[in-house]
């Protein structure tokens, strides 16, 4: 009933799609994240859509439609909006989810390499969101010595075997106004992960004794430790 007198609130925005999504009503979230869309009309209403489609599709039903619905959703965006960069890469964040879902490891890797070269980047966020993103794909895809190598040359450690194979990568990294640990984060997270996929626990171990050399009281890596 609120959100009929002002779907603007975005606290009752927030707290409808977390009850949608509590009680597993995921049909009841794509409904009401259509209306929303329908009535907002913006990047992050049309991003919630896709969101809801995703989790019906992995929560309720296979249903490769939701899919297409998402995939056309996310296409739409970036093609005809014209983005700015911090949106331009949440879009590409969901859309190569998406296509992985829907089994199109080529068309994710393609979407990513793509926008690597075409925005002109130096917000060590945004860049290290690129990266990770596409270290991502390769980890999902179980290629662990490639999202390896991504996210060593992300971090900007050159102690990387066939880096050459990734120059674009480097030409990113470099690009970074700032190569603070805090912003890296995510990237030696996914590193973590890496390794204890190839079962390499003496790399895992380096990894987290690395995070807390830089910061003691990581709960990320005191958990693993």
């Amino acid at each position: 009933m609120v959100y009929s007198l002002d779907y603007h609130d975005t606290k009752i925005v927030k707290l409808i799609k977390r009850l949608y999504s509590t009680t597993g009503n995921y049909s009841g979230l794509v409904d009401f994240q259509f209306l929303h869309n329908h009535n907002e009309q913006s990047v992050h209403s049309a991003l919630g859509l896709m969101k809801s489609y995703e989790l019906k599709y992995i929560n309720e039903v296979n249903d490769t439609s939701l899919l297409n619905k998402a995939i056309d959703l996310g296409e739409d965006l970036l093609f005809n909006w014209g983005l700015i960069d911090s949106l331009y890469i949440r879009v590409v964040d969901k859309l190569t989810d998406v296509y992985i879902l829907n089994g199109n490891v080529a068309y994710a890797k393609n979407l990513i390499k793509d926008s690597i070269e075409k925005i002109s980047l130096t917000s060590q966020g945004l860049i290290n969101d690129l990266i990770y993103n596409y270290a991502k794909v390769y980890f999902e895809n179980g290629e662990y010595l490639e999202a390896e190598n991504i996210l060593l040359l992300g971090i900007k450690n050159y102690q990387v075997p066939n880096s050459t194979n990734y120059t674009y990568i480097s030409s990113l990294a470099n690009k970074k106004a700032e190569n603070e640990f805090s912003k890296n984060l995510q990237l030696y997270y996914l590193l973590y992960s890496v390794y204890k996929k190839l079962n390499d626990t003496d790399k895992e171990i380096a990894v987290l004794q690395y995070i807390l050399l830089e910061d003691s009281e990581n709960k990320f890596a005191l958990k693993r430790l």
